[in-house]
């Protein structure tokens, strides 16, 4: 039984943690595997997560990028384990893990397409050198693009991999729809327009604001949950906003099926930047009708437009977009529906674990074809 070390950088709240602890989850239960969680700093809520359901946790107490006192500690941690499957470029845990003899190793892209500025520049094309050394680089569609494009390997082929949902984690709590919608005052009967993400400038929550001074005329709400770097911009807008009263900063949630199901329409109007979508995807579970933006080649490959979503392109395109939803509570709910239904169809964990057991299947093969290159 081959033993798998997932790598990630912390365990705060974002897709990429929520989806490879979900990952390890999974293949923990199907009990194929030995699998741990190996974090550079073991903090944040997920690394909570996993330390109570049971997940061994491997802690390499990092200090910075620049660490190299922790080569050797961390190298001795990887020597503990047979396949090391990075979901973060860091050259110093990279450098570790190509030290210890006899393990495979993997790395898992979860960015989307941007470019990089100043010292991540340097950084990633680190990692790409390092990357010469692994035996398999995976990732979606939209990631292996980026991966390409971020580490210069434009000659390296990227085995495709999908994300999974645990729905059993969607189910939310009993009751909590009506209690959190009536401790935050939202009457029986008001439409809530919501989002849940990391707030940056790339996942352009201003859209949503914007949009939200057409609703004014409606029985609505718009509820941001989340935290992140564009808060006080965002907050900004909102308070000059005709709409300001009606736009409500929720913060960072754990729980986030519960806030979920709280609402009645999900809009995420992120740009290419975005490698998959995860709040996407969970909310279409949710029975939520999704707004998405047309130039989010993640976001399309889940939501059709008319079908399981809306697609928009622009905030005058959202604003018209929500000004019918909001008045048309059948129509969200035959949304609503068609997204779950191909949710639940297309990104179970049981697709997605088979995706990366695929790779984990032939690392032997690609590792005697990149010596035979070298």
């Amino acid at each position: 039984m081959k033993s798998v070390l997932h790598v990630l950088s912390k365990g705060h709240i974002g897709g990429a943690e929520r989806a490879v602890f979900q990952l390890a989850g999974h293949q923990q239960r199907q009990g194929d595997r030995q699998v741990a969680l190996g974090f550079a700093q073991a903090s944040g809520p997920y690394a909570e997560l996993a330390r109570d359901s049971g997940l061994r946790i491997v802690d390499f107490h990092l200090s910075s990028g620049r660490d190299l006192l922790a080569l050797a500690r961390a190298r001795k941690l990887f020597g503990q384990f047979d396949i090391h499957h990075f979901h973060v470029a860091e050259p110093v845990l990279m450098l570790a893990s190509i030290a210890s003899p006899g393990a495979q190793r993997v790395y898992t892209h979860r960015g989307g397409v941007t470019t990089y500025e100043g010292r991540r520049v340097w950084r990633y094309r680190a990692a790409g050198r390092l990357l010469a050394r692994f035996d398999a680089v995976t990732g979606t569609a939209q990631a292996a693009a980026a991966a390409q494009l971020a580490f210069g390997i434009c000659s390296r082929e990227v085995a495709p991999t999908f994300n999974g949902l645990d729905f059993s984690l969607l189910e939310g709590s009993d009751g909590a729809r009506d209690r959190l919608r009536a401790e935050h005052g939202v009457a029986p009967g008001t439409v809530i327009v919501g989002t849940a993400a990391s707030l940056r400038a790339w996942k352009r929550i201003d859209w949503l604001i914007d949009a939200a001074a057409g609703l004014c005329a409606q029985d609505c709400v718009v509820w941001i949950v989340g935290d992140g770097p564009d808060r006080r911009r965002l907050e900004e807008l909102a308070a000059r906003s005709p709409a300001g009263d009606r736009v409500r900063f929720m913060g960072m949630q754990l729980d986030i099926a519960d806030w979920l199901r709280c609402l009645d329409v999900f809009v995420l109007p992120s740009g290419p930047v975005e490698s998959f979508g995860n709040a996407v995807v969970e909310a279409m579970a949710c029975n939520l009708p999704a707004v998405v933006s047309a130039d989010c080649p993640a976001h399309l490959q889940h939501v059709q437009d008319g079908s399981t979503g809306v697609v928009v392109r622009d905030a005058d395109e959202l604003a018209a977009c929500l000004r019918e939803l909001v008045a048309d509570p059948q129509l969200r709910a035959r949304l609503g529906a068609a997204a779950t239904a191909f949710v639940r169809r297309n990104y179970t964990m049981t697709r997605a674990a088979e995706s990366f057991e695929a790779v984990y299947r032939g690392l032997g093969q690609a590792a005697r074809t990149r010596r035979a290159v070298c």
